[in-house]
């Protein structure tokens, strides 16, 4: 009867009562934010101890510093850099070549696509 007791109380008060707002924000970013995080450094780790696995110890810091400029470029790539190196080296960001015609003639098309929707919608 206890257990029916208190799921009634907590029926009629309302559980958030009991629930302190700061604690829940902070479960929830922990949650969203960190865990993620989590799976990509054991992601990392396991790259790392595959590649140092079978090296002799001299040769560690090459690989290492190899594995750092490899994933330093993929963040700066995934970012929407260009990497050029005519020269050496060059870090720029990337521009997509945007037709104007076509994104006019695209943006019409679905304008025509969102009225037909509404027409059918409305009739």
């Amino acid at each position: 009867m206890h257990k029916l007791h208190r799921y009634c109380h907590l029926l009629y008060n309302g559980i958030s009562l009991y629930i302190i707002i700061h604690q829940a924000l902070a479960v929830t970013i922990t949650t969203f934010l960190l865990e993620p995080l989590e799976y990509i450094g054991e992601g990392i780790g396991k790259l790392v101890r595959g590649s140092l696995q079978g090296l002799p110890v001299y040769l560690w810091p090459y690989v290492l510093v190899f594995l750092t400029l490899l994933v330093l470029l993929i963040l700066i790539m995934g970012c929407g850099y260009k990497i050029r190196l005519p020269f050496l080296f060059s870090l720029e960001p990337h521009r997509m070549n945007v037709d104007p015609a076509r994104l006019t003639q695209s943006l019409e098309d679905i304008q025509n696509q969102v009225t037909m929707a509404t027409v059918t919608l409305f009739d």
